[in-house]
């Protein structure tokens, strides 16, 4: 008698969100922005309504990471797209960051 089995592995999806930084080439003035995913995702809404609840203010970039990195997100990518007007040019920069949830 031959016996089979078949397992069920959960599959596991990825949801993304963006930290956004935009400010001058000295760092003195960034404006720090975190967006999640629009769609119905319980993680990326929960995520996004702590963050407005607490209120929470990035300085720099790598606190906005730290703080996301605590919560379970995980660094993808990052770039820069720099600016081609102003009189303080910089850069706009991004980090991609990810989280593994089941469906």
């Amino acid at each position: 008698m031959l016996f089979c089995s078949i397992s069920m592995i959960a599959q596991a999806k990825k949801v993304y969100c963006e930290i956004v930084g935009d400010g001058n080439f000295k760092g003195d003035k960034v404006k720090i922005e975190v967006v999640f995913d629009d769609s119905d995702n319980t993680v990326s809404q929960e995520q996004a309504k702590r963050i407005k609840d607490e209120k929470k203010q990035f300085k720099t970039m790598l606190e906005a990471l730290n703080y996301l990195a605590k919560s379970g997100w995980e660094l993808e990518q990052t770039y820069a797209i720099p600016e081609t007007a102003g009189m303080n040019r910089g850069c706009v920069f991004h980090y991609v960051l990810s989280m593994k949830v089941s469906d």
